[in-house]
């Protein structure tokens, strides 16, 4: 069962370090959920809000505990900095994942889904290979890492028409 209570020692979107909202260093990501029809099976969503390099990974259901489990597999061997979420029961173990990341983890307020912005946009991309419309119950793991391969090699005008492969590469850091 997820922790409520967690939620309630949160960090608002408002205090993190100024220098995430300058998006002058890679590590600091954006999670999120996407669902499909049933709300069941979901597909979370990390990526780096400067070179917008994403990480996908499907879980049978929403969870906090899978959640926690799936964003310390995904970022395995990443120097992360900060991450920041939204306020949904499946983040409750956070200060669980802070820990074993080593990294401050941060939530938006409520209807301000701008403050995740970078992550926003990328569920709508993702939305282009999983719809709304299907049961992501019936998503394969080679769909997942094909839509993350394709997303993360895709040229984008907010990074000058290069891709966040190229992008993460300069910048050094790259997500294995």
């Amino acid at each position: 069962r997820d922790n409520f209570k967690n939620l309630k020692l949160v960090r608002p979107i408002k205090s993190p370090p100024r220098v995430v909202d300058l998006k002058k260093r890679t590590g600091d990501l954006e999670r999120d959920l996407v669902c499909g029809t049933r709300q069941d099976a979901v597909i979370l969503t990390i990526n780096d809000r400067v070179t917008r390099k994403v990480k996908l990974g499907w879980m049978p259901r929403k969870s906090s505990e899978l959640v926690h489990r799936m964003t310390l597999r995904l970022l395995k061997g990443t120097k992360v900095q900060t991450l920041t979420n939204d306020n949904g029961s499946e983040f409750a173990r956070h200060r669980q994942t802070e820990k074993k990341l080593g990294a401050k983890i941060y939530f938006s307020r409520p209807g301000r889904a701008w403050e995740r912005g970078a992550n926003e946009n990328m569920n709508g991309l993702l939305r282009q290979y999983f719809p709304r419309t299907i049961n992501f119950e019936e998503i394969t793991v080679q769909q997942i890492r094909i839509a993350e391969e394709r997303l993360n090699n895709r040229p984008r005008k907010c990074l000058g028409y290069q891709t966040p492969n190229e992008v993460h590469r300069r910048a050094g850091q790259v997500l294995r």
